[in-house]
């Protein structure tokens, strides 16, 4: 079951693969210009909607290997399974430095046309030879009009 999607990455649960979102944040803004006014207070006008941004965690584990961490966000480490984490946020780089811009899609509606404007990565376990197996990454989309 497809939860939403930006461009290739797709949030679901499926048998054979989860990969969800918590924590999921909105925020936007109007845009105002001041004016200043000689002897008197500056004047404001308004110049219409600004950017909207969401903002997101993913906590991704590698449970192919049959790694369960019960320290890592209580009831997220099964959210994840059948995804290799490094493969995940090197997917996400890559699609941040090149300046993708994608339908942020989220429970079959369109939520605004974005980009990937920051990501930050907090890299949770690795195994015996340095490969990650657990991590936790915020998603900042940006609309792009």
């Amino acid at each position: 079951m497809s939860l939403g999607s930006w461009g290739d990455l797709v949030f679901e649960v499926r048998a054979e693969r989860i990969r969800t979102w918590h924590e999921l944040r909105r925020q936007g803004e109007a845009r105002w210009a001041t004016h200043e006014v000689f002897a008197a207070k500056p004047v404001k006008e308004f110049l219409g909607p600004g950017l909207d941004s969401m903002t997101l965690m993913m906590h991704l584990t590698n449970s192919q290997r049959g790694v369960v961490f019960l320290d890592d966000f209580a009831g997220f480490q099964a959210a994840s399974r059948g995804i290799v984490p490094a493969d995940e946020l090197r997917d996400l780089r890559e699609q941040r430095d090149i300046g993708a811009v994608h339908q942020l899609v989220i429970g079959g509606e369109l939520v605004f046309n974005a980009t990937l404007k920051s990501m930050r990565e907090e890299h949770r376990r690795h195994d015996y030879r340095g490969v990650l197996l657990s991590a936790v990454v915020e998603l900042t989309f940006e609309e792009y009009a």
